[in-house]
């Protein structure tokens, strides 16, 4: 539950209460004013009256989006990560195992460390088989940790957090199982109203939206809904891509499919199996991607694997991304000094461009609060993620900006440049957004949109080298000493956004040996910075498709093979997709070029119908050049 405003959350918990604010007044002894104030987010509380309204309302909160850690173990943060891993691929065994080194640890029980056991103690069970008289109680008991009202008032009224949806979900497929369908459409209509009121960033709100869509289509094409089907579904695509993942996209496509056949549009199918079928075998999921084509059978649907079945089947990692060590600290202060000694970095190397030392110092001796847009620097610096570790509490305003800048890179990925321009230039007139970091976010987004609608020209190199001197003084890509530096200094992911599109433009003007030059520096740079592998996911699949792309052009394929089964892996590892049909495409080059011409037809198909799923989405484009490009040196049609 990372960036929820706490005033915004106050106001929620107490209403969920019924409780007015003289009744929170009479029972916290604090000032009308300063409650007042807080709801209505004209200031931040200070840490001791933010407890004792914390206290008051019976909610718990720490500093760390994860509580209770001092004296745990460094694995208790993997291990929740690994537990909902083992869970989503349905795997009970290692569930179990996990689940039996939690009872060895101290601090989960009570709280919402207690409600995360028994949320995913919940799904455990269900995925057993286990009776629902046994799982009942625990999502009760999970509910009864924060939303004890839940029960009296309809949940689509209210804003979801912690593992509430979790936990009500788990509630929506029992009364699923036991025959009560309509019954539990309804509570997942309630979770998907109330996730869509959570006021946090909209990447974290769809990470637990995308889920419950995809169950909610499910049960509507199983009661024959399929006009509600298809608008989840839809929806439930749109998340999978914006979330940068595509994880759940083939499920909605092919829910999309299912839609489309049950409304007697068969001729919409066809593309949509496809589509779905070559997703599956992009993540390796034969079992999903053999019932794709029995379902295309049942349908009298026939289309052509190009090879791709035995590719579905293939080998794929099963752990998840690996984090980075946590360690016990009083306040944000401490923990940056212990993270910075560990990463033996000086004042002077992790502040650069974002703070002066002295403030740095300041911060990391809890002096003084460094803002929401430095800290988040500093984090990337350390390789670490910022929302993983840290509640980071935002204002209205910061958060409202924080979206602002959120929402422009999601529209320049979607190729809505006009839009993501006129979004731009309204943040760029924020004072925030006119200096440091922030106003090397605009000149990286005016390079990038500049760059896709006009290609690469000698002004937008030099933006995109004046934004990065913002954050690195002396930088300049043309000296071969700066280059090679790259590879040694810990990089914040703008940073590392802008010398990937340094890198593309010199690869763009066919300066591959100066562009391969800046990729190999910056792969090592994240290689040796970069601890927690979900924030280097942000750029590393995209980074080493550019790497990969560049070498293909040099004729170097062997190299480019060996980077592209580095990041396929990667990708697969994060349960990611969206870069998954790139690589595939790359490898397809290589194998075709090195005179492999039949072990390449399965991968142009992979890359031709996993480009397919995201046409809806601005990348159209992509998939046309392929269809052509397979068409003149295969004769085959897709």
């Amino acid at each position: 539950m990372s960036s929820i405003e706490p005033g915004y959350l106050i106001k929620l918990v107490r209403l969920r209460k019924a409780m007015t604010q003289p009744k929170l007044l009479e029972e916290s002894g604090l000032e009308s004013l300063h409650v007042f104030r807080l709801e209505h987010e004209r200031h931040r509380p200070d840490p001791v009256n933010l407890q004792v309204l914390m206290d008051t309302l019976n909610i718990q909160m720490g500093e760390f989006l994860i509580p209770l850690l001092e004296n745990q173990p460094d694995e208790v943060i993997a291990l929740r990560d690994r537990l909902i891993c083992a869970l989503d691929r349905g795997d009970v065994e290692q569930a179990k195992e996990i689940f039996q080194l939690f009872n060895t640890f101290e601090g989960f029980e009570e709280g919402i460390n207690r409600q995360f056991i028994v949320s995913h103690k919940a799904r455990y069970l269900e995925q057993t088989g286990a009776p629902t008289n046994e799982i009942l109680p625990l999502i009760e008991e999970g509910m009864s940790i924060t939303f004890p009202e839940y029960q009296e008032c309809t949940v689509a009224d209210a804003i979801l957090i912690f593992e509430e949806s979790e936990l009500l979900h788990t509630k929506a497929r029992i009364l699923f199982k036991d025959g009560n369908p309509i019954e539990a459409i309804s509570l997942l209509e309630n979770i998907r109203a109330g996730l869509s009121k959570l006021p946090v960033d909209d990447c974290e709100r769809e990470r637990q939206l995308g889920p419950v869509l995809l169950t909610l289509c499910t049960y509507q094409l199983a009661i024959e809904d399929h006009a509600s089907a298809y608008e989840a579904s839809k929806e439930g695509a749109r998340i999978s891509y914006w979330r940068k993942q595509g994880k759940y996209m083939p499920d909605f496509i092919l829910a999309r499919a299912r839609s489309y056949h049950g409304l007697g549009l068969e001729h919409r199918s066809q593309n949509l199996l496809m589509s779905a079928y070559f997703g599956y075998s992009l993540v390796r999921d034969g079992e999903k991607a053999q019932n794709t084509l029995n379902l295309a059978k049942e349908m009298d649907i026939d289309f052509h694997t190009h090879g791709a079945d035995n590719l579905a089947n293939l080998p794929r990692p099963i752990e998840p991304y690996n984090r980075g060590e946590i360690v016990s600290c009083a306040n944000i202060g401490e923990f940056i000094l212990k993270l910075r000694k560990k990463a033996n970095l000086t004042l002077d190397q992790l502040c650069q461009g974002i703070y002066s030392t002295g403030n740095l110092s300041k911060i990391e001796k809890n002096q003084i609060t460094g803002s929401v847009y430095g800290m988040e620097g500093i984090m990337q610096r350390l390789g670490r993620h910022i929302d993983y570790y840290l509640n980071t509490f935002l204002s209205g305003k910061d958060f409202d900006e924080k979206q602002m800048r959120d929402k422009i890179i999601a529209l320049a990925a979607s190729n809505e440049y006009d839009a993501a321009e006129a979004m731009l230039e309204a943040l760029s007139s924020k004072k925030t957004f006119q200096k440091g970091i922030c106003l090397q976010f605009i000149l990286k987004m005016k390079a990038i949109i500049q760059g896709a609608k006009y290609g690469p020209t000698p002004e937008i190199l030099k933006m995109l080298r004046e934004a990065m001197q913002i954050t690195w003084l002396s930088f300049d890509e043309t000296d071969p000493k700066c280059v090679n530096s790259i590879s040694q200094r810990p990089l914040a992911y703008y940073e590392i956004s802008i010398l990937n599109q340094i890198a593309m433009h010199y690869r763009s003007i066919e300066d591959f040996s100066h562009a391969i030059k800046l990729y190999e520096r910056l792969k090592d740079s994240m290689d040796n910075s970069y601890v927690d592998e979900l924030e280097k996911a942000r750029m590393y699949g995209a980074l080493l498709y550019n790497y990969s792309k560049t070498l293909v052009q040099m004729s170097r394929y062997e190299e480019a093979l060996g980077i592209i089964e580095e990041g396929v892996n990667f990708e697969l590892r994060g349960r990611r997709l969206q870069n998954l049909p790139d690589f595939a495409i790359n490898k397809a080059v290589c194998l075709l070029e090195m005179g492999k011409k039949e072990e390449s037809i399965p991968y142009f198909a992979q890359g031709y119908y996993g480009a397919n799923m995201f046409s809806d989405f601005g990348s159209g484009e992509n998939a046309a050049i392929i269809k052509d490009y397979v068409k003149e040196k295969l004769g085959i049609d897709f």
